[in-house]
């Protein structure tokens, strides 16, 4: 017995194409409320330590450049430094808009010290594809959403991720190619301004009320990079003026990473390897002991 096999009718094409369309214009929303949501849930647990409490902001440079939560306590502890109770919330090229619905939650957590990426104080656009910096900036947690309920349905246990575990430097892998690629992909990033949300102002006065010291932080790339990374003398100086009414008006710290590092202490031009990690780790703690 012969079948003809028949195609889809043209209308479930279409209605396969909307929903698909759809999904993924929708799974950025949903995806912002994941961060922002596991975040408060994380803020709120930090609330009840007995160490001194930190809570460090930031992008993927500050989640390659510190350890993660308590690996970060215990290096801490191995060094001889004071008892942290280490919070570490970034976010693949974010800017301090995305960290702004956590602001209220963040101060009512009590920490002692927070640590600002001085990154963040820059809002970039991409030149070529906007979407391709929001896939980017979103797909820790789109693979979140995709990935962790199939694993249950499949009866497999999600693999504990360790954030200490870095990858080893490779000279191969920092070659003229790769570093051309990284300063294309830099400059595509156009600097859109350099400005201090309203939100995170707001934070900062109430901060201040409530003794919490605030830091801004510098998280060097490469040194190559960062003489593209504000791209315009214009930006620098808007960046310098910036900090100094920070520390001026705010009393805020500004720490600014004292050393030139090799590539050695890099795995992609932008995040540091286990070898700068510890190195940043070490004079991040060192710094925050003497507060």
């Amino acid at each position: 017995m012969n079948y003809q096999s028949k195609s889809s009718p043209m209308y479930v094409w279409g209605m396969t194409l909307i929903l698909v369309f759809v999904g993924v214009a929708s799974s950025f929303f949903f995806v912002d409320r994941s961060f922002v949501r596991q975040n408060i849930e994380r803020l709120h647990l930090s609330s009840n330590a007995s160490e001194k409490r930190v809570i460090a902001i930031g992008s993927s440079l500050l989640g390659h450049a510190t350890f993660y939560d308590y690996f970060m306590s215990d290096f801490g502890r191995e060094k001889g430094f004071d008892a942290f109770n280490f919070l570490q919330i970034t976010r693949g090229s974010g800017s301090l808009e995305d960290f702004a619905p956590l602001m209220h939650v963040m101060a009512t957590a009590k920490p002692n010290i927070v640590v600002i990426e001085s990154n963040l104080l820059l809002l970039r656009d991409n030149k070529i594809s906007r979407l391709n910096v929001a896939i980017r900036r979103h797909k820790k947690y789109l693979r979140k959403i995709l990935f962790l309920p199939l694993r249950y349905v499949l009866g497999s246990k999600p693999r504990k991720i360790e954030m200490t575990r870095d990858l080893p430097y490779e000279p191969a892998r920092l070659n003229p190619t790769f570093l051309k690629f990284a300063l294309d992909d830099m400059k595509e990033q156009e600097v859109r301004d350099v400005v201090l949300p309203m939100e995170m102002e707001e934070f900062i006065i109430c901060a201040r009320e409530q003794k919490i010291t605030v830091i801004l932080a510098d998280v060097p790339r490469y040194e190559m990079l960062e003489d593209v990374i504000l791209q315009s003398p214009m930006n620098q100086q808007k960046m310098s003026a910036l900090i100094l009414d920070l520390q001026t008006k705010y009393g805020i710290e500004y720490l600014k990473y004292p050393d030139k590092l090799g590539l050695d202490n890099y795995v992609d031009f932008y995040h540091f390897n286990q070898k700068g990690r510890e190195r940043y780790s070490y004079w991040l703690l060192s710094c925050l002991s003497k507060l």
